[in-house]
């Protein structure tokens, strides 16, 4: 059960009015950690453990490193990725293995006057390290709608068009290169996403949408991220339109504004 503490205080989610992107180039590059708050570091972004503990620091790697964490990955300071690698440490809450480690978490409040039924999601997902496991390893998506990522009261699973699964599988556990395509070797998935549907996400509301990061199955786990994140506001809304002061007048008065015609 996600700790109170840490998962239940309420969020100062990010206003959306249609559109929304992130790119997250301003998390450090330097050092091997740095200091994280959820919804200060990346306004409207938390990270959470599985046992709900606090996420107090990320690493910072180019993919070299090993240890279990939440990760601002990049090769420099001007392109950096969000993510993780999942172990079965105490930065997690000693997850078994193929278990959930954490989430990262986006939290968006709905400012516009209408219910969004669709959202159109896209990201690139990035793969910064390769554990050295064959047995795969997948990064998935899920939404819901509550005032704090604890009051969500169901989680629903996206569909496949959001899950992207680290292409490099194979040789020896090393560092890859998250912004280069796997034609090429790299790690970068480009134009993961598509279109939720059948939100129901009411004006004032807070959107959540978590990433869900697992530890592999067998051996160690890979380094996955997302990046370059746009949304924007897909489908149609169900709210009727607001009336104008001008409609709102009698039928009767809005005909006799009309003029007569001339002869």
């Amino acid at each position: 059960m996600l700790s109170l503490v840490s998962a239940g205080v309420l969020s100062a989610p990010v206003p959306f009015g249609g559109t929304y992107s992130q790119d997250f180039n301003s998390l450090a590059s330097a050092g091997s950690t740095s200091a994280w708050t959820n919804d200060s570091t990346l306004p409207g972004w938390s990270l959470f453990a599985q046992n709900g503990t606090a996420i107090a620091q990320i690493a910072v790697s180019t993919g070299s490193s090993t240890s279990g964490s939440f990760y601002s990955f990049g090769a420099d300071a001007n392109d950096r990725a969000l993510g993780a690698l999942g172990s079965g440490g105490a930065y997690f809450g000693a997850p078994a293995s193929g278990a959930v480690a954490g989430w990262i978490a986006l939290a968006l409040v709905n400012s516009t006057d209408a219910t969004i039924d669709a959202l159109r999601v896209q990201f690139a997902g990035e793969q910064w390290r390769y554990g050295g496991s064959t047995a795969g390893q997948s990064m998935t998506l899920e939404w819901g709608i509550g005032d704090s990522f604890a009051a969500v009261q169901s989680w629903i699973a996206a569909s496949d068009l959001f899950t992207w699964t680290a292409p490099v599988s194979t040789g020896t556990a090393r560092a890859v290169d998250g912004n280069t395509l796997p034609a090429n070797g790299g790690g970068r998935m480009p134009q993961v996403g598509g279109d939720l549907s059948n939100l129901g996400w009411e004006a004032g509301k807070t959107l959540w949408l978590r990433w869900v990061q697992k530890r592999t199955a067998t051996g160690a786990s890979n380094g996955l991220s997302i990046d370059d994140l746009v949304i924007e506001k897909a489908g149609t809304d169900t709210t009727r339109p607001r009336c104008n002061p001008a409609c709102q007048r009698p039928m009767q008065s809005v005909w006799q504004s009309i003029p007569a015609p001339t002869r």
